[in-house]
């Protein structure tokens, strides 16, 4: 004889299902790019696609002539850089009526509350893209990641001049870019965490931050460009990119043409490499599987 117990597959059509109140949020490397480099926002905000930035000349020392202090004049040829404005990205969805009507208040926050942080992320991966512009020899780290490629890095940018001036200046308009599979490899490297060098007791070894290596920002993000099975990690001064946003990222609900809502949110931008030669370079690490 069958027992009389009711199981909870009998008694399915009385038993709720739950859905908790909220939403957990996308997940989005968060944007540091645009901070740390050339802003050219103001420059192309209501007009133009194409910002022309000049760059001063390199000028010659002499010595006049002795006996009658005759100077050669110097043929000075100042260079530019130009940026477009020619990227135009977007976020777009609908919500149909008869699914708006039946959803709960959290749908609309849900979708429209993503496209800003995607659009942010997507803006950093473009800039990260154009790295192959940079023109310096690369520092090869695929064996790993030490403290002496760190260095030859920072040699490498500093014997291009982009320290003149105050050198404290200079330092905080340097950055830092890895992917995070260098987070641990950076944060165990104990010449890098030194009293001397970061200026603090124990080098912040015992923070969760990566303190700034030789007084410069660190940055890591999933964002970082590949090639050839390798990631290509930068360290840059502010002026080796420019980007200027024309468009903000403007969130926009479209007429309606039918029994839905239209949703979209755009940005209208340019990127570029400014100065390839002396303001920023590769540091090659593997792509671990």
């Amino acid at each position: 004889m069958a027992d009389g117990n009711i199981t909870p597959t009998v008694a399915a059509v009385f038993i709720p299902e739950i859905w908790k109140s909220g939403f957990l949020k996308g997940l989005y490397d968060q944007s540091f790019m645009r901070k740390r480099i050339l802003n050219a926002d103001g420059d192309v905000q209501n007009m133009g696609d194409i910002l022309h930035i000049r760059i001063q000349p390199q000028m010659t020392v002499q010595t006049p002539t002795a006996a009658t202090g005759v100077v050669t004049s110097e043929a000075l040829t100042p260079t530019e850089a130009q940026l477009t404005v020619d990227t135009h990205r977007a976020v777009a969805f609908s919500v149909l009526d008869i699914t708006k009507s039946a959803a709960d208040q959290y749908l609309q926050p849900c979708l429209e509350g993503g496209s800003p942080l995607a659009l942010a992320e997507d803006i950093d991966t473009a800039i990260l893209a154009l790295w192959a512009s940079f023109t310096k020899t690369a520092i090869d780290a695929t064996a790993g990641l030490t403290s002496d490629r760190l260095l030859e890095a920072f040699v490498s940018l500093a014997k291009s001049k982009v320290m003149s001036g105050d050198m404290n200046q200079q330092l905080q308009k340097m950055s830092w870019a890895f992917f995070w599979d260098q987070y641990p490899v950076l944060k165990k490297a104990a010449q890098i965490g030194e009293y001397g060098i970061t200026g603090k007791p124990g080098g912040g070894v015992l923070e969760f931050k990566i303190p700034d290596i030789l007084g410069i920002p660190v940055n890591f993000a999933n964002t970082m460009a590949t090639s050839g099975g390798e990631y290509k990690n930068i360290l840059f001064h502010e002026e080796g990119f420019a980007c200027g946003v024309q468009q903000n990222i403007k969130p926009e609900k479209f007429a309606r043409t039918a029994l839905r809502d239209d949703y979209v949110t755009s940005v209208l931008y340019g990127k570029k490499v400014v100065r390839a030669a002396t303001h920023g370079i590769i540091i090659r690490t593997t792509v671990v599987a």
